[in-house]
C-alpha cells in the first residue's frame, strides 16, 4: 500500500520512493503477458491550496508475447505523468492511501497488443514466412496486381 502521511507534508515537495510486489497490480499472469518484477514508484507530494498534489512516476517490467510474431520479450512499462489532486474535503484521515490511483496509472499504460518492436513485421498471412528475417516470396510469385477490393469493385449498382 502506498500511504502518504498528511502531517509530514508542507508546501515544498516531499519525495516518496518504494516498491510494491507484483500482486499490487491484482492482475493474473496469462499466456500473453506476465510481470516478472515489482512495481516501482517515485512520487512527490505537496500541500497546495485546497488539498494535496501527488506527482511522479510508476513502472514495472513485463514479459510478453509479441502480437505480430509471437516471440517472447521483456520491456519496461512506465507512466511518468502521474498527477493526482486530493481535495481537503475528501481526505478523511492523516493517512492518504493512493494505492488504487497509482495502480490504475500503471495499468492504463499496459499495451493491449504488446509488440517486441514497433517495426515488427510479423508473419506473411499467405506463406507464413517471418518477415523480420526475410522478404515474402509469395507476393513475388503472385504478382498479378490483384487488389483485394477487385471483387467489390465489379459489383454494379442500379440507380
Amino acid at each position: 500500500m502506498i500511504i502518504i502521511r498528511i502531517h509530514t507534508l508542507d508546501h515544498s515537495p516531499s519525495e516518496f520512493e518504494g516498491t510494491e510486489p507484483m500482486s499490487f497490480l491484482d492482475v493474473e499472469d496469462d499466456g500473453m503477458m506476465s510481470f516478472p518484477s515489482d512495481v516501482h514508484y517515485q512520487l512527490r507530494a505537496t500541500l497546495v491550496s485546497g488539498g494535496v498534489l501527488v506527482e511522479g512516476l510508476v513502472g514495472t517490467r513485463i514479459a510478453a508475447q509479441c502480437g505480430r510474431c509471437l516471440k517472447t520479450f521483456e520491456r519496461d512499462v512506465v507512466n511518468d505523468k502521474v498527477c493526482h489532486f486530493y481535495e481537503n474535503e475528501n481526505i478523511t484521515s492523516d493517512d492518504l492511501d493512493i494505492s488504487e490511483d497509482i495502480r490504475e496509472d500503471l495499468l492504463l499504460n499496459l499495451p493491449l497488443n504488446p509488440l517486441c518492436d514497433d517495426e515488427c513485421k510479423g508473419f506473411c498471412p499467405h506463406c507464413g514466412v517471418y518477415l523480420n528475417d526475410s522478404p515474402c516470396v509469395c507476393k513475388l510469385e503472385n504478382n498479378d496486381d490483384d487488389d483485394i477490393w477487385d471483387d467489390l469493385n465489379k459489383i454494379k449498382f442500379e440507380k
